[in-house]
């Protein structure tokens, strides 16, 4: 009997389906250990262990408490829980590092930082080497997917990629991907369509979509693959803080925060800023407190630093800094509306 095009379609539907269920139960666990960091060490480097633990305890904050935090007034070898040596599989050393929860917890929290500890919503990656190309899968040998995978895991997203055996179809819309067998417990997907170029370097497309609908579209230049990677990883992880990040520091940590937008002209503008605004948890009690040719003002209450309200406030690139008008308030964060993303 001929195979058609709908049947074979269906066949992989099952077969992946079949491989979901194998690991469901564990698409929603936390990262593997919030409070461990890898880093690279190059061959014949002297060591520096303090160094060592002082960037291993930078990328633990980073994945705690978003970016631009740096804990004050603390030793990290006096945090450090374990560390030791290994290769990866490319032969590259590595130093592992683990601090312990509490004295790090304990840190933030007396500078009045809110962490993201809970279980981080599982992202679907569908990364392609340019628009119409089948997504790269499960234990493919592949750089970039092997690049993103790393930095993810210093973010601490958990990701899935599609599992061996499964192709997509020419123009497949990734979002719609998600409302099938493989997005069961997978609450973003992150689309990728990277292209090489002659010169070693790669450009690449990122689209984060969320509830079946493109949150966000950006283009990052032509770069290093580490970089273009970290460019649209960081965006991606900024838009999955605003949208999930819960605060688990004691109430005092909420603090006030005006945000001014400038560039409102229009009634439509407000109302997409406002609800851009609305959707954000990171911000609490918000209203609006002034309207005038100079900006919209609005006052809420936020868990987060200022910096990691900015970087939320500005992943999706409808809104985007400008200079303050006088001296620097760090509660104070002054952006300017971008009518098109």
């Amino acid at each position: 009997m001929p195979v058609t095009e709908r049947t074979q379609r269906s066949l992989q539907w099952g077969y992946v389906l079949l491989l979901l269920l194998a690991f469901s139960a564990h698409a929603q666990t936390p990262v593997a250990d919030l409070y461990a960091a890898r880093l690279v060490v190059p061959e014949g480097a002297p060591e520096d262990r303090a160094a060592l633990f002082a960037q291993g305890l930078d990328q633990v904050v980073r994945r705690l408490a978003g970016p631009g935090v740096r804990l004050t007034g603390v030793r990290a070898e006096e945090m450090v829980s374990r560390y030791g040596y290994q290769r990866d599989s490319q032969g590259q050393l590595l130093f592992e590092v683990s601090f312990s929860e509490g004295p790090v917890e304990a840190a933030l929290t007396r500078q009045g930082i809110a962490l993201w500890k809970g279980p981080r919503p599982v992202t679907l990656l569908w990364l392609a080497a340019g628009p119409g190309a089948s997504a790269v899968t499960e234990g493919a040998p592949d750089p970039a997917l092997a690049e993103v995978r790393r930095q993810a895991g210093m973010l601490g997203l958990p990701l899935r990629v599609p599992p061996a055996g499964f192709h997509s179809a020419p123009g497949e819309d990734p979002a719609q991907l998600a409302a099938g067998p493989l997005g069961a417990g997978v609450e973003a997907v992150l689309a990728i369509e990277a292209t090489s170029l002659p010169d070693g370097r790669g450009s690449a497309v990122f689209r984060t979509f969320m509830d079946g609908r493109l949150v966000s579209a950006w283009t990052v230049a032509p770069a290093t693959l580490e970089a273009m990677v970290s460019e649209g990883l960081q965006r991606h992880e900024a838009l999955l803080r605003g949208r999930f990040a819960q605060a688990s520091t004691a109430p005092q940590a909420s603090h006030p925060v005006r945000i001014v937008v400038s560039g409102i002209a229009r009634y439509t503008d407000y109302a997409r800023v406002a609800a851009e605004l609305q959707s954000q948890r990171a911000l609490s009690a918000l209203f609006l407190e002034e309207a005038g040719p100079a900006g919209f003002v609005w006052r809420a209450n936020t868990t987060l630093p200022s910096e990691s309200l900015r970087g939320v406030l500005e992943a999706n690139r409808l809104m985007r800094s400008r200079p303050a008008a006088g001296l620097p308030d760090p509660d104070r964060l002054e952006l300017e509306w971008v009518a098109a993303p």
